[in-house]
């Protein structure tokens, strides 16, 4: 089907058929308002009795709602205009009812946009529908309508993941990567294996801006593996006599990875060890 520019929107429901909100038979008039605009953030300043004003509380991005201002006309998605108009219009119409309201259940909401480099990008989140549909007519074959979406999470996270190399052994285990997207990751997970020999204390630390984490495995096995999704806060390791625990400091938050250039260091007290870091970029 034909869309009317490379930066649109689209509708992914549960049968992974994806339908484009841009196109010759339907369009998002609006660019701005709340699809352009960023999440609200929730959480509150403490009051202490004995200490003057407030103690500072870290906000939080909470969920947020975003409309789209829409028409439908009478023609198909490539623009041609049916035999019979008011069929090919009640047809458009019911599509979009169908893939927005959706009974409630949450679907696909996709975006392509340039970004600050004008390279194309693509990302999707996750919307439930939250209001309108209700038509308002310019004519029996024609309606312009509004319609509004939650995303319980706020953002968008990239279709395509980056991996990221790290080695212990390789430039003191130093890697200086610049995070994508307009705000830190945490749709993060590693993977990580020893070099022959085993290793002792492997630890992965990312620092910038004041913000660090590090994790730690000790083992006394001759390998190990070891998984860790920083989103669900999980970690798996695959090896006999393991502990391990993850510090950090200058955030509430467990393994995101900030936006911009950061440091990661690989090391070990003993031995050698590597692995890939995958993570999605996030964007508003």
């Amino acid at each position: 089907m034909t869309t009317t520019t490379t930066e649109y929107w689209s509708i992914i429901p549960a049968d992974g058929v994806e339908y484009p909100l841009q196109t010759l038979a339907k369009n998002i008039t609006t660019w701005g308002d709340d699809r352009q605009g960023v999440p609200p953030l929730r959480g509150e300043d403490v009051t202490i009795p004995w200490i003057p004003g407030d103690q500072e509380i870290d906000r939080m991005p909470a969920s947020r709602v975003i409309g789209l201002g829409m028409w439908v006309i009478d023609t198909d998605d490539n623009g041609a205009v049916a035999t019979t108009r008011q069929d090919a219009f009640n047809k458009n119409w019911r599509i979009l009812q169908r893939i927005f309201w959706n009974e409630g259940k949450v679907f696909t909401l996709r975006k392509r946009w340039r970004d600050e480099t004008n390279t194309l990008q693509t990302a999707d989140a996750r919307a439930r529908y939250d209001g309108g549909l209700t038509p308002s007519m310019m004519s029996r074959t024609g309606a312009k309508f509004a319609v509004d979406l939650r995303l319980a999470d706020p953002f968008f996270y990239s279709t395509t993941p980056v991996n990221l190399t790290i080695d212990s052994t390789v430039s003191g285990g130093l890697i200086t990567p610049t995070i994508q997207g307009t705000v830190s990751s945490r749709k993060v997970s590693f993977v990580a294996t020893s070099k022959t020999g085993g290793v002792t204390t492997p630890t992965l630390m990312c620092t910038q801006n004041g913000h660090t984490w590090a994790l730690d495995v000790t083992t006394t096995a001759g390998a190990v593996s070891l998984t860790a999704n920083m989103k669900t806060q999980n970690a798996q390791m695959a090896a006999a006599d393991v502990s391990g625990f993850v510090t950090h400091s200058g955030s509430d938050d467990w393994f995101k990875l900030p936006y911009g250039t950061i440091n990661l260091t690989a090391s070990a007290a003993v031995g050698g060890w590597s692995g890939t870091l995958t993570y999605y970029p996030t964007w508003i």
